[in-house]
């Protein structure tokens, strides 16, 4: 049952890696932090290439090596566990926790301009990487790609609204 291209009402926060077992048990690698809030959302979307399918998540587990299992309404066989591996795990975006001012989800930084104080385009933030002391963009243009500390004496300012990041960095650091 595949469902019409909602891709923006969705954000990915996972993907089914291979099945689990015999009984329709599938191994999930999420992108959350951490990692085993993927299983707070009841209701994922899975799917890939804009067709998702709404599946309940019945059971989960996190296993001693720190890996991620869970069981998925009517995928009851490791035939049908099978089939999902691959596929992109997703939640509508409406059901993120609100954030206070001045917090933002990585999804909403990844696509904004980064501009310094002095006016220079830097690129555009594609990725962004944990550290142990801050978070880290990942800007490119077309020349370059630069890892800018996510940090506050550096981002001065984020403008969703505006798709654009303020920061005190100077190109040649």
């Amino acid at each position: 049952m595949n469902g019409p291209d909602n891709s923006d009402r969705l954000l990915e926060i996972g993907e089914i890696k291979a099945a689990f077992g015999v009984k329709g048990w599938v191994k999930v690698f999420s992108h959350c932090r951490p990692s085993e809030q993927i299983f707070s959302y009841p209701i994922w979307h899975i799917g890939s290439a804009g067709q998702w399918r709404k599946i309940e998540l019945q059971a989960h587990q996190q296993r001693p090596n720190g890996g991620l299992i869970a069981k998925l309404s009517n995928i009851d066989d490791r035939d049908a566990a099978l089939f999902l591996a691959g596929q992109k795990v997703a939640i509508e975006k409406a059901e993120l926790a609100e954030l206070k001012d001045g917090e933002y989800y990585w999804s909403q930084l990844i696509g904004l301009e980064v501009i310094t104080q002095k006016s220079e385009k830097l690129g555009t933030v594609i990725d962004l990487m944990e550290t142990g002391a801050n978070d880290v963009l990942v800007v490119k243009n077309q020349l370059t790609e630069q890892l800018i500390p996510y940090a506050g004496s550096v981002v001065l300012e984020v403008d969703i609204e505006a798709g654009r990041m303020l920061v005190d960095w100077e190109a040649d650091y």
